[in-house]
């Protein structure tokens, strides 16, 4: 595909995927309204869980699937995904199993996850993280097949479902709050009834447009369940490095800063959330970035490739800087309108730092691209291990402090050193 062809593709999906990559973003005034300064630190806890399982329920399958299904006939592509939707199945059934027969180490998760709570209902609460993660997972996996099988405008009338289900239900529920405030389940509960809903339109639609057809066993395709994984094993240790990168500081703010409450928790994630608008930048670029190179490089036209990642990397520096100076500047003072004055004392040094980390894992996703194509999966390991050692070493050393550059501020610089660290790798 041309650069012609793929601007008009960024163009066609900028909208769509931008409201699906702000989602977070567009229901944090009404979460944080309906749940509490307080309540809102603790959900925030319990979404980072929920995205540390995401990507292992799949056991590396769902990364597989960005470099083995763009490429691949009709039928295949719906085999594919169809026994990653099994894989994912059964470990979420398997891993809820284990709670319910107590292997899981449910209390604690539970004082990690701040959930103050007799036993019984430590595990209900694991059991709900559990089921939310699983559908969330196959939510993921049913929207994303959509786009590397090309299918863009179910891909975009998926993720606007997401996002319009999302922020109804985040209505919802601050007007059910109204009387009294809500807890984090409540939330929680949000998140797996929309990622249920998600999955079944995305799957229906992914199935019918590949027409597999044939008994479960025939429709299994083992052999890309074992390449797969063996292609996804080592990126399963990066999403969990990844996910230090990004989530470990909410479990860091106050076991390593006394001072910091669940409150301050709060704050910050409101913060990370609203820097998430640097994702309404790298998204467009992103969205097909992968499945063309993909098609280049199983071309063998590797020079192609590498002249496609360029020209997409100088557009999203140009259209993410003025971004990040803007997010910095004018943060604070959006974060006291959306949060309804629930959060009003944020600041621009931890809003710059947080966007500074979201611009350079923004460009390392995309510069690791060839890396995945090539199946070098252990550099990207690598580099990710070396990017969050980095993260929590940094807040170890900055958080407990005092001044000016510790507490949330530390955390944040914290996260733009190590994206920078793992984009300049």
């Amino acid at each position: 595909m041309d650069m012609r062809g793929h601007g008009r593709l960024v163009a066609l999906s900028a909208l769509v995927q931008g409201l699906y990559a702000l989602r977070h973003l567009a229901v944090m005034p009404f979460l944080a309204m309906a749940l509490g300064a307080a309540e809102f630190g603790v959900w925030s806890r319990m979404i980072a869980a929920i995205n540390l399982l995401v990507p292992l329920m799949g056991l590396g399958l769902m990364q597989a699937m960005e470099r083995y299904l763009p490429s691949e006939v009709p039928d295949v592509q719906g085999r594919r995904l169809w026994t990653a939707v099994f894989l994912i199945f059964i470990v979420g059934l398997s891993a809820t199993a284990a709670v319910k027969i107590g292997v899981f180490p449910i209390a604690w998760c539970a004082g990690v996850l701040h959930v103050d709570a007799p036993f019984p209902e430590q595990q209900v609460a694991m059991t709900w993280l559990l089921l939310c993660a699983t559908l969330m997972a196959l939510a993921q996996t049913a929207q994303n097949a959509l786009r590397l099988m090309w299918c863009h405008r179910a891909y975009a009338m998926v993720s606007a479902l997401y996002f319009v289900l999302l922020c109804g239900g985040a209505i919802v529920l601050w007007l059910l709050s109204l009387g009294r405030e809500r807890d984090a389940g409540s939330a929680v509960a949000l998140y797996a009834i929309v990622g249920a809903a998600v999955f079944i339109v995305g799957a229906i639609i992914a199935m019918d447009s590949t027409r597999v057809e044939g008994t479960l066993h025939s429709q299994l395709d083992v052999p890309f369940l074992r390449a797969g994984i063996r292609y996804g094993a080592p990126l399963l240790p990066a999403a969990l490095f990844s996910w230090a990168m990004v989530y470990i500081d909410r479990f860091m703010l106050t076991a390593c800063n006394a001072g910091l409450t669940d409150v301050d928790v709060g704050l910050y994630a409101a913060q990370y959330t609203l820097g998430s608008a640097m994702l309404l930048v790298f998204g467009p670029f992103t969205l097909f970035l992968m499945p063309v190179v993909v098609r280049y490089w199983d071309a063998a036209d590797r020079a192609g490739a590498r002249a496609f990642l360029r020209r997409s990397l100088a557009w999203a520096v140009a259209a993410a800087l003025p971004a990040l100076v803007l997010g910095t500047w004018a943060g604070p003072v959006l974060l006291r309108y959306l949060t309804g004055g629930v959060f009003t004392n944020g600041t621009a040094l931890v809003l710059g730092g947080i966007c500074a980390g979201y611009f350079f894992t923004g460009l390392a996703a995309m510069v690791q691209v060839p890396l995945q194509c090539a199946g070098a999966t252990e550099r990207i390991l690598l580099h990710t291990l070396c990017a969050a050692g980095v993260n929590i070493l940094l807040n170890l050393l900055l958080i407990p402090r005092t001044d000016a550059l510790g507490g949330l501020a530390g955390a944040a610089m914290a996260t733009a050193v190590s994206g920078g660290v793992l984009c300049a790798l």
